[in-house]
């Protein structure tokens, strides 16, 4: 299996073998699917069986990620997790959470006017500081801040950890019983900070939303609004809310900064695409306002945007594994019990078939001849979130994120190419780091306010802004 860029490998073995690709790793089958029909056809049409997990020894009981219904089993307690989750950052309530993003993003442009060079620290921090107070009710104002670092600690390890294929440990289970200094167990050694990680993610913050309460200070977030209704909640449901928060904590702080870290690179390389963003905006809001949520239907363009971000750049090359349950026939292939089958998302993202030129960046794809958005056959996020059942419970939230955080820079700021001291452009590129979780490689870029009016909104926001 290949350690870097593996995104690369699978969809050249999807054009020399077709669709669907078997590769044996010590014994153990690994189905791979590089087109969205194959995708659809088994992740979402044959969705009873599957919607399974693998095992994953390493991340699940070393690690000690049991608890987190994204690598449970597929079955009753997953249902009941979703369930609690899906109760708040699903279509019909997440909406709740739109002024806490509109508050994060002031900040973020704040941040953005005084120190531009350190645009990604800054959207760490904006992502950290968002998922804080939606999930928890708690203010972070530091990059430094320990529930910033553990959350990004912890998301580092699954997205190593969670590589199909990667870990013998997880081909051969009995392997976690070796002792750490045995030749090979370097797994034991390292899954051992990485659960003191987790453990500290999984129950420090919720603590602290909980001992709010008591004091009668709660700010409304997640984890307070699920335990004031259910008033006295036993145990068990006081642990699925806890456990619930400490996942979206953990996904939702690292994912949106590979977005939004996509989007920028993008606005450097394809500048007539952030012109005709900006003149929607302005054609909206002028220099005013800046945009909010109420604007988001009459500015088609930059949903589209956010769209192609998502699918420029994908932020999980390869969905997490999944495994059939039962004995399957796909085109005459038969796929047994046990295999797990992953996505290629970035292979099906970029298959030309579908998305013309797919290194470019073009909204365009998911607009009309009349300028109306029509996506839905072509959506990204039916890849880039995950697959069927098992697609991420969070994506109402993560997109409302995503586009509310690009609809102000846009409207605020030029996104250019850095010059260096001899006048020259400094290079971007677009360079996709490995793992389950991918981020585009750092690179530098020039952030200054449009105008002065652009400049004074900004201010004035930050002003006003009460957490």
């Amino acid at each position: 299996m290949p350690r870097k860029n593996e995104w690369e490998t699978i969809t050249k073995w999807g054009k020399q073998y077709g669709d669907v690709v078997r590769v044996t790793v010590l014994g153990k089958d690994l189905i791979f699917l590089n087109t969205a029909k194959a995708a659809n056809d088994l992740f979402e049409r044959r969705s009873s069986i599957y919607s399974d997990r693998p095992r994953l020894p390493l991340i699940n009981e070393l690690m000690g990620h049991d608890w987190n219904f994204g690598f449970m089993p597929y079955g009753d307690e997953w249902r009941r997790h979703r369930k609690v989750f899906v109760s708040k950052f699903g279509p019909g309530n997440v909406h709740i959470f739109n002024p806490i993003q509109e508050r994060a993003v002031a900040q973020l442009l704040d941040r953005m006017l005084c120190t531009p060079k350190d645009f990604l620290d800054h959207l760490r921090l904006h992502a950290g500081q968002l998922i804080m107070m939606s999930v928890y009710g708690i203010p972070v104002q530091s990059r430094e801040d320990r529930y910033i670092s553990v959350a990004q600690a912890v998301m580092d390890a699954v997205s190593d950890a969670a590589k199909p294929g990667a870990w013998l440990v997880d081909m051969f289970p009995i392997l976690k019983h070796l002792p750490a200094w045995f030749p090979g167990a370097y797994y034991k050694k390292v899954a051992k900070q990485w659960s003191s990680d987790v453990n500290e993610l999984r129950k420090a913050p919720f603590g602290v939303a909980k001992s709010l309460m008591l004091k009668g200070l709660p700010a409304p977030s997640f984890v307070s609004e699920l335990l004031e209704e259910m008033k006295d909640p036993k145990d068990e449901e006081e642990a699925i809310v806890r456990d619930c928060a400490a996942l979206a904590y953990g996904a939702g702080s690292d994912t949106s900064v590979s977005t939004l870290s996509a989007f920028m690179l993008a606005m450097v390389l394809f500048p007539e695409v952030q012109k005709k963003a900006q003149a929607e905006v302005d054609s909206i809001v002028g220099s005013q306002r800046l945009p909010t949520f109420a604007d988001k239907e009459d500015m088609p363009y930059v949903f589209a945007v956010m769209k192609e971000t998502l699918r420029w750049h994908s932020v999980a090359p390869q969905g997490l594994p999944h495994q059939l349950r039962e004995d399957d026939v796909y085109n005459g292939y038969r796929i047994p019990a046990g295999s797990i089958v992953v996505g290629n998302t970035w292979g099906i993202l970029h298959d030309p078939d579908v998305y013309p030129e797919p290194m470019s960046f073009k909204p365009e794809r998911y607009l009309n001849s009349e300028g109306k958005l029509d996506y839905v056959a072509i959506d990204p996020a039916r890849y880039s979130f995950g697959y069927g059942r098992r697609i991420c419970a969070g994506v109402h939230y993560a997109e409302n994120t995503l586009w509310i955080t690009i609809a102000q820079l846009l409207a605020t700021f030029d996104i250019r190419h850095a010059i260096d001291k001899h006048g020259r452009l400094i290079e971007a590129k677009l360079e996709a780091r490995s793992g389950i979780i991918s981020h585009p490689a750092p690179f530098e870029c020039s952030i200054t306010p449009r105008s002065e009016q652009t400049k004074q909104l900004v201010e004035q926001a930050n002003a006003k802004l009460v957490w």
